[in-house]
């Protein structure tokens, strides 16, 4: 009987749990350096939306000590600010600013249809980053998350069923980025042939899935989010700055980690959801958190992992990762003749191209206004050795009318209408003509330019 109890002890599984919670989420990295810090075993992870983010990182075999260094980086300020590196600014395809407000675009074949400029970050530097951190992780372990470092789930939601979706396979990058898409914030993606959206709309704190999923022994969960205010706000700026966590966010409830586990909520309370700024700020609060229940988690996990057997496992899992470099670069949403105009961003004198390739040719296709949307994606050929680029791309609608301009009670209204006429095949045609006019100032503008991607400026 002694031996069987023994056994039992020694076998004793974990599960973290991290909630969403926008900048919040950032102190689960504290979260995690104090569990490991500890020697403290985490065998299963599930996030949604930041917590997906870290635990993601966790499971794709960074340590906590490489979360922490990623997050405080200027690089991560960029991503989540939607900026670009100046390396991979290219300005000479950018079009002049004008005033408009609103317009309506038209192709040819279709119907007319409005749309507003609408105020999401640009997530173009996010999308490309998420792949450089996550690309590896996926080719070793085929796309099957239990392969990971620690097997992993996120959680992203379906608007249109209603329904929130457990993300357990196929491109780590895609989950993560389905699982951080706030509504009106980033725009959505498709996986498995459903839009999708932040995780916390439905299931905001997994602990539910991690039960389901990996049946742990013993739950940490760690919670950065509150749907209940401790004080009503008095004032807009306030009620404003929370306004989207209270809108999106599903409820955090701390029962569900269970009688085997232990919930941690660090105070974040003067902290904002949407400030990415105070990261080592956020880090400490986890940390610290997590300290304070430490001796109690101790006290009911009786399995340790020491540093070097960790740092053996997470070695070891890092090696098998494929360096990447790339064999292919595919193309998808346009026709053959658009095709060959964005592969021709992409030529390499070598028979493979490297990241650095990769990359500057991707932003050379993003600043490229040609297109309306761009999402790139990577996927790993075994039998290669190599991966294979893929940009799916939707070329603008062919006409664009633009509208603004500005009321005043003084006489100094004006208005603005622009026509821009665009058409691509093996190169870029652009035409445009816009009219200003108001009591003091009037003009009209006609312009136009050819584009034709080349090595060598023509």
């Amino acid at each position: 009987m002694l031996l069987l109890l023994t056994i039992q002890v020694k076998a004793q599984k974990v599960g973290v749990v991290l909630s969403g919670g926008g900048a919040k989420g950032l102190s689960h990295i504290g979260t995690l350096k104090a569990l490991e810090e500890n020697n403290i075993p985490i065998d299963y992870v599930t996030g949604t939306s930041m917590g997906g983010i870290v635990g993601a990182m966790y499971a794709a075999g960074y340590s906590p000590a490489q979360i922490e260094k990623i997050a405080l980086s200027s690089d991560f300020q960029n991503w989540v600010g939607g900026k670009y590196e100046s390396d991979y600014s290219f300005y000479f395809q950018k079009s002049n600013l004008n005033s408009s407000i609103l317009n309506a675009k038209l192709a040819i074949d279709t119907s007319l249809r409005l749309s507003f400029r609408p105020n999401l970050v640009n997530d173009i530097p996010l999308n490309f980053a998420l792949l450089e951190l996550f690309s590896q992780a996926s080719a070793i372990s085929k796309d099957n998350f239990d392969n990971l470092f620690v097997p992993y789930r996120c959680m992203v939601s379906d608007v249109l069923s209603q329904k929130s979706i457990t993300m357990k396979n196929g491109s780590l990058a895609e989950a993560v980025r389905g699982t951080m898409t706030v509504p009106l914030v980033y725009r959505p993606i498709k996986l498995d042939d459903k839009y999708v959206f932040d995780g916390g709309l439905y299931n905001n704190f997994p602990a539910d899935v991690m039960k389901t999923e990996f049946k742990p022994d013993f739950i940490i969960g760690a919670n950065v989010s509150s749907k209940t205010f401790n004080e009503y706000p008095k004032n807009d700026d306030r009620l404003m700055n929370r306004l989207l966590v209270y809108m999106f966010l599903s409820k955090s409830d701390s029962t569900l980690v269970g009688e085997n586990g232990v919930y941690i909520q660090p105070d974040l309370s003067d902290y904002s959801v949407t400030n990415f700024a105070p990261v080592a700020e956020l880090i400490k609060r986890g940390y610290d958190a997590t300290m304070a229940d430490m001796n109690n988690i101790k006290s009911r996990v009786s399995r340790r992992v020491s540093p070097e057997d960790l740092q053996i496992k997470r070695q070891a899992f890092n090696q098998r990762k494929p360096d990447l470099k790339f064999s292919n670069v595919k193309v998808s949403g346009v026709n053959n003749p658009q095709k060959k105009y964005v592969e021709r961003l992409f030529k390499s004198d070598q028979l493979t191209f490297n990241l650095d390739d990769i990359r500057r040719g991707f932003y050379k296709l993003v600043a490229d206004e040609t297109f309306e949307t761009v999402y790139p994606k990577i996927a790993y050929e075994p039998l290669s050795d190599s991966y294979t680029f893929e940009i799916v791309a939707q070329p603008k609608k062919s006409l664009k009318i633009d509208f603004g301009g500005n009321i005043s009670s003084r006489p100094i209204s004006n208005v603005y209408l622009g026509l821009q006429y665009s058409y691509l095949n093996r190169k870029a045609y652009t035409f445009g003509a816009n009219v200003y006019s108001g009591r003091f100032y009037e003009s009209a503008q006609l312009n136009g330019r050819i584009d034709y991607p080349s090595g060598v400026p023509l």
